[in-house]
């Protein structure tokens, strides 16, 4: 896994964990498009792995995954002092989750169906870039 120094180049890194390919397909095609650092993941597992490998800024999860939830990798997240300040935004199609107390150590809940413009401007909230990166990309 390639290892970025954030305080040089100003990107942000994003993990995207999604079960479904073409969610992930897209999310990561949509992220750089916008200058983002990109890593996926295909379950909580493979989360874990690459957030103890290299903690991103921001982590936009799928709450319903197979081996290990969206929910178990938010409260591993929350538990583990050196990963509590990366920012988690949870995606699920199912609203019955967004009323799971454990909902609130999210730092955002969507509900799907998204919008990739209300998607991007909630991850630049949580995760903003300076102008300089988010420059240096869009001219690629």
């Amino acid at each position: 896994m390639l290892t970025v120094d954030k305080t040089k180049t100003g990107v942000k890194q994003i993990l995207i964990v999604d079960d479904h390919a073409d969610l992930r397909t897209i999310f990561e095609h949509v992220f750089r498009k916008h200058g983002y650092d990109v890593t996926v993941a295909v379950d909580g597992e493979q989360a874990l792995e690459a957030i103890e490998a290299n903690a991103p800024d921001l982590i936009v999860m799928d709450v319903n995954m197979p081996k290990r939830s969206g929910l178990d990798v938010l409260r591993q997240i929350r538990a583990t002092p050196h990963l509590r300040h990366i920012k988690v935004m949870l995606v699920t199609g199912n609203y019955l989750v967004s009323q799971s107390p454990e909902i609130d150590l999210a730092d955002l809940v969507l509900i799907k169906p998204i919008g990739i413009h209300e998607l991007i401007e909630l991850a630049q909230r949580l995760a903003p870039q300076d102008s300089a990166a988010r420059f240096s990309e869009q001219r690629r």
